[in-house]
């Protein structure tokens, strides 16, 4: 008997980085992922959907992620599903979490290893959830320019 996969909804309103973090997640085999990429709809989606989880972009074009997140909040049935914020707005060293007006919520840069994003998941669902193979998940290493390797990066 298989284990049941986690339901991650994954809200990005570029959908070609969403499909990247499907591919992630899903590549673990822990995980069933549904992307949404217009904001004014994930009320009804997570309703819908029930996630355990969403991942959350910051910067939307129809609402912002706090207005999504407040909009969630207010809604009795899907208030507790836990929220990573997953924005480009953000340096990986100002990442983590941060109080706000509905409770601390948790944020990740957009810049970050695949690893760093099985990991974020993890702590956000409070178990972990990926299985130890990891190297094949690696980013190939980047020619050196001085800049920090990014793999997931679409601001």
């Amino acid at each position: 008997m298989h284990p049941e996969k986690i339901r991650v909804l994954v809200v990005d309103d570029q959908p070609q980085l969403a499909r990247i973090v499907r591919l992630i997640l899903e590549e673990t085999g822990g995980y069933d992922v549904l992307i949404e990429t217009r904001a004014c709809q994930v009320p009804a989606t997570a309703r819908a959907y029930r996630p355990s989880a969403i991942l959350l972009d910051v910067d939307m074009p129809d609402k912002n992620g706090a207005e999504v997140a407040r909009d969630l909040w207010r809604m009795e049935d899907v208030r507790d599903i836990p929220i990573l914020f997953f924005t480009g707005l953000v340096p990986i060293s100002e990442a983590g979490e941060r109080e706000t007006a509905y409770g601390t919520r948790r944020f990740l840069s957009k810049m970050v290893q695949p690893p760093q994003l099985l990991t974020a998941m993890d702590e956000l669902l409070g178990k972990k959830i990926h299985p130890a193979k990891l190297s094949s998940l690696e980013a190939p290493p980047r020619p050196s320019s001085g800049s920090a390797g990014l793999t997931i990066a679409f601001a």
